[in-house]
């Protein structure tokens, strides 16, 4: 794939990411009993929160890193959900 989609791409991801976390935020604070309603007895709270984690932590570093150097191998992908992993672990053990 050529450069101009993965510049495309990294625009839609950072607009997406960035307004999603923004209206996840705004709902959480302004609209506490709507997203009591939307989100009682299912789990789509956590499947929302896991996209937009996912956008941030994992799609963005892959696409930079594959703009910058024009390849992306497994190394630099398993080192990148490594990263996350190592970052997810050492946050849930010492709850900062």
């Amino acid at each position: 794939m050529s450069d101009s989609f993965w510049k495309k791409l990294r625009w839609w991801v950072y607009i997406s990411t960035i307004g999603g976390a923004f209206l996840f935020l705004y709902l959480m604070n302004a609209q506490p009993s709507f997203m009591e309603r939307v989100f009682v007895g299912n789990m789509s709270m956590l499947i929302i929160v896991i996209m937009i984690s996912c956008m941030l932590f994992i799609l963005i570093p892959l696409i930079e890193i594959r703009l910058s150097r024009g390849v992306l191998d497994g190394r630099t992908v398993g080192l990148t959900f490594g990263v996350v992993i190592a970052l997810l672990i050492f946050f849930s053990v010492t709850r900062l």
